[in-house]
């Protein structure tokens, strides 16, 4: 039996024989959801039924299909080649029922009520026709008609709105910020009245307070003495010599020069050589030196002996020890250190020592000469200096006399002290004795802050 025809297409017989097995499929299906049904009614009628037998059930049920194989099924027909087309398993049975069911279709045409008067029920009605001087009657009725209503309604102002009356809200903020600032600043004020700092700060602040006003009085008084010698010089008018005529001044400025000139040369015949030319050998002596040294490489080199490096090496690691040993020089820093220490003291530092510096005369500097205002002038600088070197000593010896007097009154207090010893017992109990009154100072200290804090947070505030 062939499967296609000539033209290609599935043959008669292959397609009966397609047909025939999907209706014993379909019977195997129907068999199976009977068997399902039963066995469903089976359990709910007899639920004492053993699950064995419920088990065998659903193996046969499963087991129907476990051997079918459509290969199988169509070996019972002949067939001339023995192949099956791979289209046979494309096709699905939806496809099938959908040829089915398009096979017939009933022909017959369903009558339904109608009415013939719907389509005029449905027109509307035409109205008389318009002419154009009819509608501009019509429109200037409707215009008349608009503005009297227009005119007949009554005008109502609206009430203001309450929000137009509130403040605005970064005015609010801005009162509330200056208000909380106010009460801030008041509070601090009454705080400081009212809170008292230990007694020990405050006789810092006098301390630090006195030094200042005696600074500030020191500068004062250098001041008015610098304006007294400034006020007290007067220029004296100017020599004759100086206002010569030129030719005066180029004779006296050649006179200068040869008298520069002639100290020049007589220096230099007094004046020795340089270190270095002194130190240079003559030509004699370098004569000499050579032939010495022809001699010396004529006669036998005797070697040199051979020095001890170990007692060398002793020597300077003796030497060293003792640098050790010996005490640095105090440097510029040890001096601040210590002139820190005696301000801390209490010790007042030493007021500035005036220094000559070195004026550099150069020989070529035109010589000065001495008239009347140039020795006025000259004792007028050696009175002052005079004075100030007597305001010098004078301070110099009241700080030597304030030391003195302190040291001494250090002395009275260190004997008054009773039961006072330089030993290491007694300063231990100095120590104790100092560190509990300061311990008991904070604790005052902070008990006050405490007691204020308090008094601080019981107030009302503004804003509850």
């Amino acid at each position: 039996m062939s499967i296609t025809d000539s033209n290609g297409n599935f043959s008669e017989d292959f397609l009966k024989r397609l047909e025939d097995l999907k209706k014993d499929q379909k019977e195997n299906l129907r068999e199976l959801e009977r068997l399902r049904i039963d066995a469903y009614l089976e359990n709910r009628n007899m639920p004492h039924q053993p699950i064995e037998s419920r088990l065998d059930h659903n193996k046969t049920i499963q087991e129907m299909w476990s051997d079918f194989n459509l290969a199988e099924t169509l070996e019972r027909y002949p067939s001339q080649n023995g192949e099956i087309p791979v289209e046979i398993y494309a096709k699905s049975d939806f496809e099938s029922d959908k040829k089915r069911l398009q096979e017939w279709r009933p022909r017959v045409t369903v009558p339904e009520p109608f009415s013939m008067t719907v389509r005029e029920a449905e027109r509307k009605p035409k109205g008389p026709k318009y002419t154009r001087a009819s509608l501009e009657i019509d429109e200037a009725r409707r215009q008349k008609e608009e503005e009297d209503k227009n005119m007949s309604k009554e005008f109502r102002s609206r009430p203001v709105p309450a929000h137009v009356y509130y403040p605005l809200y970064h005015d609010i903020v801005e009162h509330s910020d200056t208000r909380r600032k106010l009460t801030f600043e008041k509070r601090m004020r009454d705080l400081q009245e009212k809170s008292t700092a230990p007694s020990f700060v405050d006789r810092d602040h006098e301390k630090k307070r006195e030094k200042a006003m005696a600074a500030r009085e020191l500068r004062d008084e250098e001041e008015a003495f610098l304006k007294t010698l400034a006020s007290s010089f007067k220029a004296s008018k100017p020599a004759p010599e100086v206002l010569a005529p030129k030719q005066s001044l180029v004779e006296f400025e050649a006179e200068r020069e040869e008298r520069i000139r002639a100290r020049a040369q007589k220096l230099l015949q007094c004046s020795s050589l340089p270190p270095r030319m002194n130190s240079a050998p003559s030509p004699s002596a370098r004569s000499r030196s050579a032939s010495a040294n022809e001699q010396r490489s004529n006669t036998r080199r005797h070697d040199k002996p051979v020095p001890d490096f170990q007692k060398l090496h002793r020597k300077n690691m003796r030497k060293l020890e003792l640098a050790k040993k010996r005490s640095s020089p105090l440097s510029k820093r040890a001096e601040e250190k210590a002139q820190k220490k005696a301000l801390v003291a209490g010790e007042e530092p030493d007021s500035k020592v005036f220094k000559a510096t070195k004026i550099n005369f150069s020989p070529e500097a035109p010589p000065i000469r001495a008239n009347d205002s140039f020795t006025r002038r000259r004792d007028f600088v050696k009175h002052t200096l005079d004075l100030m070197d007597e305001e010098l000593t004078r301070a110099n010896e009241n700080l030597l006399e304030k030391r003195r007097s302190q040291r001494l009154r250090a002395k009275v207090i260190r004997k008054s002290i009773p039961g006072k010893t330089n030993t290491s017992s007694s300063q231990k109990q100095t120590r104790q004795e100092l560190k509990k009154n300061d311990l008991q100072r904070r604790i005052e200290y902070r008990k006050n802050l405490n007691k204020i804090y308090e008094r601080v947070e019981a107030r009302p505030c503004l804003f509850e």
